[in-house]
């Protein structure tokens, strides 16, 4: 049984916009703290840096809701040096579809190649060759309002290789704050780029921040 805290920052803001067709430059960054391990002074164990820019369609209005589209490119790394690098690349499309009180989203994408290393530890190359063996090649999120609780899961499966991994968090407001309770649960591959290849059990509690 293993204890951190977990800290992330997301940020989207919108560069260029026409004919409602809108350009956004995205960021998130995980960090992983051990603050329950004093005898180690407490270190970060994985900061993971997210940035990616897409372009979102128009929303496309039907009798059985709403559709909108993204495409974008990101990439995804932890900072770290040789053994302990992670990295990787990829372009993607996604599709939106919202209705009253429930919002999905269904993401697909294609990782840019990378040369293969020449030689154990070789600062240069893939440093995650087979991360595609759990992260998959596509994920679905969704999100559901009731009131003021918020339900929120992602879910991710690589069929031929029965890898892949789930997330539900439920948050509610806090009486006489800005900030929201939140529970966590995490089960499967991927939660943190150093663990993508370790399948992770998690519960968590802590608090949001949403403007």
């Amino acid at each position: 049984l293993e204890k951190e805290a977990k800290f992330q920052l997301s940020i989207k803001q919108s560069a260029f916009n026409y004919r409602n067709y809108h350009l956004y430059f995205a960021y998130t960054q995980r960090s992983f703290w051990q603050v329950y391990d004093g005898e180690d002074s407490r270190p970060f164990r994985e900061t993971n840096y997210n940035p990616e820019f897409f372009i979102r369609s128009p929303e496309f209005e039907t009798d059985f809701g709403e559709f909108d589209g993204d495409i974008g490119a990101e990439h995804e790394s932890n900072g770290a040096k040789e053994y302990y690098s992670r990295s990787w690349n990829r372009v993607y499309f996604q599709v939106r579809y919202r209705y009253d009180i429930l919002l999905l989203q269904y993401k697909i994408w294609y990782r840019l190649p990378e040369s293969e290393k020449k030689f154990t530890g070789d600062p240069e190359g893939d440093d995650n060759p087979d991360i595609h063996k759990y992260f998959g090649y596509s994920e679905l999120r969704g999100s559901v309002s009731l009131a003021e609780l918020q339900f929120t899961f992602l879910g991710r499966l690589n069929i031929s290789e029965n890898k892949g991994a789930v997330e539900l968090n439920l948050s509610y407001p806090l009486p006489g704050t800005s900030m929201y309770g939140y529970l966590h649960y995490w089960n499967g591959y991927g939660e943190s780029l150093i663990d993508y290849n370790r399948s992770i059990i998690k519960l968590g509690l802590g608090l949001l921040f949403v403007r």
